[in-house]
């Protein structure tokens, strides 16, 4: 399904990740009663808007739609509120390494540098966690294959990985590409050499099926976008 536009640059993230406090899987497991806001269990104080921006993306991403958590912020407490539910079992467990993949390629296909609105399809390979499947019309309209997302946020240190969807000449110069440069190289390189995007992410090259040699990992997140010119030729 379309996911909601992620306005959380990717050195905000980076930075915020390492400074957290109770920053593990573990810690941030919540807990509470069923049908009721969650509370994190420590309880973490978010003390800037970015900290809090970090962890509503963590929970949209991790926790299925329906389900929310609660946090203490400056003014009070704020509820933050799941969507994709790729970790439903963050409610009472740490996140597995798989979960822990999931939730970091959600996070990374979500990433916009600008911080701009710029609606997406996430998809992932078959067999597809159920708010990574698309509908007919779903893919009718975003059809522009920007690329796959992968990583793990969580590790010491994060990893962060994308590759290049396939685009036609005319895909490859749509506007909707210049509000979305994560698979964009930026120039730079790892101290190992790896080539980095605008985003800091290091670029794997054109994307290739899951299983294939050399391919994407299981727990990838492929990204779609709405051409422009479509969008603005329907009425």
């Amino acid at each position: 399904m379309p996911g909601a536009p992620c306005r959380l640059p990717i050195v905000l993230w980076l930075a915020t990740a390492l400074t957290l406090p109770s920053a593990t899987a573990q810690e941030w497991a919540p807990h509470g009663l069923e049908g009721q806001p969650q509370r994190l269990d420590p309880a973490i104080e978010l003390s800037t808007p970015d900290q809090e921006m970090l962890l509503a993306y963590l929970v949209r991403c991790a926790l299925p739609e329906g389900l929310s958590v609660e946090v203490a912020v400056k003014d009070g407490t704020r509820r933050l509120s799941g969507d994709m539910g790729l970790a439903p079992d963050w409610m009472t467990r740490p996140l597995t390494e798989a979960e822990q993949r999931w939730v970091s390629a959600c996070m990374l296909a979500l990433t916009n540098a600008f911080g701009k609105n710029v609606q997406v399809s996430t998809r992932a390979a078959d067999p597809a966690p159920s708010s990574l499947t698309s509908t007919e019309e779903e893919r009718r309209r975003f059809t522009l294959f920007e690329g796959g997302f992968h990583g793990n946020i969580f590790a010491e240190p994060p990893s962060a990985y994308v590759c290049l969807g396939a685009r036609n000449s005319s895909e490859a110069d749509d506007p909707v590409l210049l509000d979305r440069v994560c698979t964009e190289p930026s120039g730079e390189r790892t101290a190992a050499g790896e080539p980095l995007s605008r985003c800091g992410f290091i670029l794997t090259g054109r994307c290739r099926a899951p299983g294939e040699a050399g391919g994407e990992p299981r727990e990838t997140i492929y990204v779609y976008l709405e051409p422009r010119g479509t969008a603005q030729d329907r009425p």
